[in-house]
């Protein structure tokens, strides 16, 4: 099995996978276009909404550094 490094394997998958251009927000069972503005205060306003001990997420094994510290950061 041969092993990429984080930037060869996330510009393969770019090619292999689509990749969202528009952000996307659900509607029902429909999903309505938005600006990034919009949609990264959206976001903004829900973590703000909880508080730190009550977000969670995971990582795999084959995620970045940089992507790992900026889920820290956040």
């Amino acid at each position: 099995r041969i092993r990429l490094a984080d930037k060869s394997r996330q510009s393969f998958d770019g090619l292999k996978q689509q990749r969202l251009h528009t952000p996307l927000l659900r509607r029902g069972q429909d999903f309505v276009e938005h600006d990034w503005q919009t949609i990264l205060e959206i976001i903004a306003q829900r973590v703000h909404s909880v508080e730190g001990h009550q977000i969670a997420c995971g990582i795999g094994e084959f995620e970045s550094v940089e992507n790992i510290l900026a889920l820290k950061d956040l």
